[in-house]
């Protein structure tokens, strides 16, 4: 890695360059929404095929297991590539 020195000119394309990976990091990270939600549907869905469909009350009860471990995840790992996103730019 090259040494960057105040007041060059390349220090501008550096940033710029920093910049713009932390943007595309970003928004990759909203699309991450979506992916969450459609796990969370496919879960359920396969576990009301899974489970008795008489028994509404134990589903509910996976399903929000289901969620909250789905959210727990997601939410980690959000966490995670942002840290990772401004550990690089630092």
């Amino acid at each position: 890695m090259a040494i960057r020195r105040r007041g060059f000119p390349e220090d501008a394309i550096f940033r710029e360059i920093e910049r713009t990976e932390l943007n595309m990091t970003i928004r990759t990270l909203r699309f991450q929404p979506f992916i969450f939600i459609l796990f969370c549907a496919v879960l359920t869905i396969g576990m009301q095929r899974w489970f008795d469909r008489n028994n509404r009350l134990k589903i509910f009860w996976y399903g929000a297991l289901t969620v909250a471990v789905a959210l727990a995840v997601f939410v980690k790992e959000y966490e995670r590539r942002l840290l990772q996103a401004f550990n690089e730019r630092w």
